[in-house]
């Protein structure tokens, strides 16, 4: 795994802004437990909206979310 310098935006804690090396905006980084509580509020939201998200231009989008949070949680899991 590679190791990057990120320039900080805020003071940090369990979420912080920070660019990356190599881009033009800031981004937002979530610690991976924190990540990991999200997934199952994500996925109940999917299943709630149900076949409204998967017909709108977004559905792709919102399955695709679940769909990584789950690999970032199965990773998680073994290191």
């Amino acid at each position: 795994m590679e190791r990057l310098e990120a320039e900080p935006f805020t003071d940090g804690g369990n979420d912080a802004v920070v660019r990356l090396p190599g881009r033009g905006f800031p981004g937002l980084l979530i610690q991976g437990d924190s990540l990991g509580a999200l997934r199952p509020d994500v996925a109940a939201l999917v299943e709630v909206t149900g076949a409204a998200v998967r017909r709108s231009s977004t559905g792709g989008r919102f399955t695709a979310v679940v769909a990584w949070l789950r690999d970032v949680s199965s990773r998680k899991a073994r290191l």
